[in-house]
């Protein structure tokens, strides 16, 4: 079974917090204070979403499955031989974790000089070589054209 499991980026802290999901209905925000641990409880259905985003863990890890957990919003960088995540469409070898409806996969987008580009994250290719460099809350800059 799948396991699910979310982080939240809080926009008036700028902080990434870890969460935990109590029910369909309720999320908590698990923050260390003084070596304890303090909850705040939130709604899924609530207005608090210009504060917080939710990003839900793919249930996936980067490189071979051994290294860091990717979520949505995760930014990763190409590893591989051929130097870009597709073959033909070299670019900056930087793509972003997002969810896609239409394949309804988590896929890795990124842009060449001919637009977007997207691929689901079951790609082998896509998983074998890309390690995680950051996310697109705390690494915004990552994603600049240079």
């Amino acid at each position: 079974m799948r396991e699910i499991k979310f982080r939240v980026w809080d926009r008036e802290m700028e902080l990434l917090l870890e969460v935990g999901v109590l029910d369909f209905d309720e999320w908590l925000i698990r923050t260390s204070i003084s070596g304890g641990v303090v909850g705040e409880r939130h709604s899924f259905k609530n207005e608090e979403t210009d504060r917080f985003v939710l990003m839900q863990f793919t249930s996936l890890k980067d490189k071979n499955g051994k290294g860091d957990e990717l979520y949505a919003g995760d930014i990763l960088k190409s590893g591989s031989p051929l130097g870009s995540f597709e073959s033909g469409y070299p670019g900056r070898n930087i793509g972003v974790i997002v969810w896609d409806d239409h394949k309804a996969a988590w896929c890795l987008e990124w842009k060449d000089g001919r637009g977007s580009k997207m691929r689901p994250l079951l790609s082998d290719m896509i998983l074998r070589y890309n390690l995680k460099i950051g996310n697109i809350y705390d690494n915004p800059d990552l994603l600049e054209a240079k």
